[in-house]
């Protein structure tokens, strides 16, 4: 492989963390996402790969886009690792709904799939 050095958390690492930011540590958030960010990349390129046009949202920016969700967030958005992929795998869900409802074409779509059904 390359000579890139994946971070790899500790056992326990994202948890703690977590709780941190639960407990209104900002600075947790801050030292999470680099923990985090490989595996939400991998998480994102998944979805743009299923999408209809792949190229109009890249991974990347996905991932980016659930950053800025997850910074607006109050507190922590799981109690452990799963919890906050599960949660993080469905924001960039709702952020690809998202975007695919405001892009060109997509009021014109959902009428076209209405009328075809009530045929």
């Amino acid at each position: 492989m390359g000579s890139k050095k994946l971070l790899e958390p500790a056992r326990g690492e994202i948890t703690l963390l977590l709780a941190r930011w639960h407990d209104g540590e900002t600075s947790a958030f801050d030292e999470l996402m680099p923990l985090v960010y490989s595996h939400l990349r991998e998480v994102a390129a998944a979805y743009v790969r299923r999408e209809r046009n792949p190229d109009v949202l890249q991974a990347t920016a996905l991932v980016h886009e659930l950053y800025l969700r997850l910074l607006n967030q109050k507190k922590a958005v799981g109690d452990d690792r799963l919890h906050f992929y599960m949660f993080s795998a469905k924001v960039m869900r709702m952020i690809l709904i998202d975007h695919a409802r405001e892009k060109p074409g997509a009021e014109t779509w959902r009428w076209k799939r209405a009328s075809s059904l009530e045929q």
